[in-house]
């Protein structure tokens, strides 16, 4: 671990969780219910976006009426569901949050899922004694998604530490952007979603978490 990091500010689905998976489905079914052709998605379109951003795309791409609101609140009760049966941690990732606890080093998740989802999430596989605080891009106090700043910032501001003694963890080119722009330092896992995603300005790019010592 770099020793200059004080707070340590995880991205949570494909990072920390095996959850894109169930995202897709339950966006799917979603999508379905309304009539929407799931097929007319790409898959390059589901990862790195906050929900905000990808119900407002999903609007103009399918014509969908409903607020972005109700449409989050659809597919996080679908959502909700899955992950209190399927849900599984990434490898490596109780052992790396073990040694950073032991270290004393805060950490919060900065996520672009709703707050129901992330807690959902955390819950299923408890993890959530490992957190200080649980940080989504839906919150009011963050007004932008990754790839920009603001949900590290807040997670940041929220713990009490400087912006720059951060080390973020992420799995995808939107957040490197968005952790670099906030004037933190960023080790990426990449997942099989995000492998091929330009990581340009990550400090490192690791093969799965049981490298991050």
């Amino acid at each position: 671990m770099p020793s200059a990091a004080t707070a340590i500010l995880w991205d949570l689905d494909g990072t920390l969780v095996d959850s894109e998976p169930l995202h897709r489905r339950a966006i799917l079914e979603a999508l379905a219910a309304r009539g929407a052709d799931p097929t007319a998605l790409d898959p390059r379109d589901f990862v790195g976006r906050g929900e905000r951003d990808f119900w407002l795309f999903c609007k103009d791409r399918f014509s969908l009426a409903e607020p972005v609101e109700a449409l989050v609140d659809h597919k996080d009760s679908i959502y909700t569901e899955m992950v209190r049966v399927e849900l599984q941690v990434m490898p490596g990732a109780i052992d790396c949050l073990e040694q950073f606890a032991a270290a004393r080093k805060p950490m919060a998740i900065a996520s672009g899922s709703s707050p129901r989802a992330i807690a959902a999430a955390v819950s299923a596989v408890g993890l959530g004694h490992y957190f200080r605080e649980l940080v989504s891009s839906l919150d009011p106090a963050v007004r932008r998604s990754k790839p920009h700043p603001d949900v590290f910032l807040e997670a940041a501001r929220r713990l009490g530490v400087d912006p720059r003694e951060c080390l973020v963890i992420e799995d995808a080119q939107w957040g490197v952007r968005a952790a670099v722009a906030a004037g933190m330092r960023v080790i990426v896992v990449p997942n099989s979603w995000t492998r091929d995603h330009d990581f340009s300005g990550a400090e490192k790019v690791l093969k799965s978490l049981a490298e991050l010592k």
